[in-house]
């Protein structure tokens, strides 16, 4: 017994000295698989409105308001080409594209666009192209843009050899991607423009930061892999009236902000042998407050209209690569 002790704090203490090389490694002709899994949840917890500083009722629906979307991607990525280690042609297929939704009691759920289509990327000189494989049914060009070669999760690694312990920051749209808490990275589904508009004004508005820790060695799904772990945050505070297609009368001043802040961690399982990403799970909470103003002159003098909303955020995401059959 002394001796599996004494042999197993050995390993420990060279897995705590010993730097790793941590980082993406890239194979002409390797299948990856990609099933990914995400649920956010909004509820509305405190809704006030008041004119003049008077309080007025609010809209008996803006009291029970909840919303909930869940979403199902399966992909899988073959390496054509590679260059300096890097990717440089990808074909990439949609095998499933789910989103389900469950809003103030109602189901309803649809499918992504480029769901049973296959996409070709090319890179060079730093320009991605993608194509459709087939001539199928056409499809609208924003679903063919923000598509990368490499993987997202690329975005966690350390530019530098690392031991257990050892931490760096990253900021990167990739990793916004990765987390999928905002509008960064390719259209998978279809939203309405104003949602879109509103996805992309907070994600120009938002301040994003992440840090990650080696954490440890583990064997997973059969792989020796560097436990990543990871915690990040996000605030954005942003007027999005125009975004929202709201527009005040000529005498009237009209705003609409948003204020958004995420607390989120997670791991990350990474291969170290295969250079790729095996697993990973993370979760976060936060808020949304939401500000309405309406300032107006009228003959009977000033008019001032407020409308506060305070609403409660969840997410959760797990992502699994797997070497594809």
């Amino acid at each position: 017994m002394l001796r599996h002790t004494i042999c197993a704090g050995l390993t420990l203490f060279a897995l705590g000295t010993r730097g790793e090389r941590i980082e993406a490694a890239y194979r002409e002709g390797v299948e990856t698989a990609l099933t990914r899994k995400d649920t956010f949840s909004l509820v509305l917890d405190d809704s006030s409105s008041s004119v003049n500083g008077e309080e007025i009722p609010s809209d008996p629906m803006d009291e029970t308001h909840s919303q909930s979307v869940e979403t199902i991607v399966r992909s899988r990525d073959r390496v054509l080409a590679t260059e300096q280690g890097r990717p440089t042609h990808v074909r990439r297929a949609f095998v499933e594209l789910l989103e389900k939704t469950l809003e103030d009691g109602v189901d309803s759920e649809k499918t992504g666009p480029l769901e049973g289509r296959v996409l070709l990327l090319e890179e060079s000189d730093g320009d991605v192209t993608v194509d459709l494989e087939d001539d199928g049914e056409r499809v609208d060009d924003q679903y063919l843009e923000g598509h990368r070669l490499t993987d997202p999760s690329d975005a966690m690694l350390p530019s530098r050899e690392v031991a257990l312990g050892d931490s760096w920051e990253v900021e990167d749209d990739a990793m916004r991607e990765l987390l999928g808490i905002d509008a960064s990275g390719p259209a998978l589904f279809e939203h309405v423009e104003v949602e879109q508009d509103l996805f992309e004004v907070l994600g120009e508005g938002s301040a994003f930061a992440a840090d990650v820790e080696f954490a440890a060695v583990e064997e997973r799904e059969g792989h020796r892999c560097a436990v990543l772990a990871f915690t990040y945050e996000l605030e954005a505070e942003k007027d999005v009236s125009e975004a929202l297609g709201m527009e005040p009368d000529p005498a009237e001043e009209l705003s609409c902000v948003f204020d958004v802040e995420l607390r989120g961690e997670g791991r990350l399982w990474w291969s170290i042998e295969e250079g790729r990403a095996v697993a990973m799970e993370h979760g976060f909470e936060g808020s949304l407050e939401i500000q309405v103003r309406s300032r107006a002159t009228t003959e009977e003098g000033e008019w001032l209209m407020q409308d506060d909303k305070s609403c409660s955020l969840e997410g959760q995401g797990s992502l699994e690569w797997s070497a594809a059959e």
